[in-house]
């Protein structure tokens, strides 16, 4: 399978979620227009392969990814790979920033009810 843009979501405020048909990155703070687009923010960006999205029930947005990505494992990719995405080039990293002082680099994920459905098991990968 060619790996494959398949949505790109922003969110300029706490709760809205906006599919768009193209976006622009800016070097160091993210996707324009995004509220998490700061410069040298360390959550500039999050991807989520739509495979994964599938298999929780989940559409494309859903986890607050801005971009959605098919036929690309993200999880076998090494820290600092670089992936090229039309006329960007992304370093990927699997840092997550809690506080000023406080950065952790998750290794599982657990997630409750996938899909927001009651009899959905939990699941972890």
């Amino acid at each position: 399978m060619t790996p494959s843009v398949v949505a790109l979501h922003q969110s300029p405020r706490r709760g809205e979620r906006d599919a768009l048909e193209r976006a622009t990155l800016t070097a160091g703070a993210g996707l324009d227009g995004d509220r998490h687009a700061k410069p040298g923010s360390r959550r500039a960006l999050l991807l989520m392969e739509h495979e994964t999205l599938d298999r929780l029930g989940l559409a494309p947005g859903r986890v607050s990814e801005q971009i959605t990505v098919r036929g690309v494992d993200l999880h076998g990719l090494a820290h600092g790979t670089r992936l090229q995405i039309g006329e960007t080039t992304l370093e990927l990293t699997y840092l997550a920033q809690l506080g000023t002082w406080v950065t952790i680099q998750p290794d599982a994920q657990y997630v409750v009810h996938p899909g927001g459905t009651p009899s959905t098991r939990n699941a972890l990968w």
